[in-house]
């Protein structure tokens, strides 16, 4: 075991070596300015030195475990591992219902844009705002229409956001330049 923890030593103190090397040699650049052969160069150094740390490290895991084992500590093993499942399962359920509350989000704040557009609201984005957390969202998104007429658009019949719903009214092009220009 001490031997390889020598040699796991040995090889992160090369692995700094090699990155303080590659940075010392780029602070002389009188500009500042590193040429691309020499980025990759160091680039690629450092991910070497990451790739065989990493190897290291698992490598220590396994003759940790190893050692445990040949010891006949698998009790000790066994709670380790059933540490790391617990952690694990606590993660996956905390997950779980992050991604149910953001789900129920999503859901509400569509049948609330859906609601809005209906009723022909300028902007039914901003029915959510307004609105709040509802129980029942059409008859929500109704009183407020109620409530705050000025939110309705009188003049162009309702549109449901990111549709392909193509805008038709009876009105002339002439009309509709008074209408848009005033």
């Amino acid at each position: 075991m001490t031997e390889q923890t020598e040699e796991q030593k040995k090889a992160e103190e090369t692995a700094e070596n090699k990155v303080e090397q590659g940075a010392s040699a780029e602070t002389k650049n009188a500009e500042h300015l590193i040429p691309k052969h020499r980025f990759d160069e160091v680039n690629e150094r450092a991910k070497k030195a990451e790739a065989e740390l990493d190897a290291l490290k698992q490598a220590e895991k396994q003759a940790e475990e190893k050692r445990l084992a040949d010891q006949q500590q698998y009790k000790e093993l066994a709670d380790k591992r059933e540490a790391e499942l617990k952690d694990l399962q606590a993660k996956t359920e905390a997950d779980k219902k992050a991604a149910e509350e953001q789900a129920k989000k999503v859901k509400y704040e569509a049948d609330v844009i859906a609601e809005a557009a209906k009723l022909n609201f300028h902007d039914p984005k901003e029915a959510i705002a307004l609105l709040g957390d509802a129980e029942d969202v059409a008859k929500a998104v109704k009183e407020l229409a109620e409530a705050k007429p000025h939110l309705i658009n009188k003049k162009v019949p309702p549109r449901l956001p990111f549709s392909r719903q193509t805008e038709t009214t009876d009105e002339t092009p002439e009309q509709k330049r008074k209408r848009l220009i005033g």
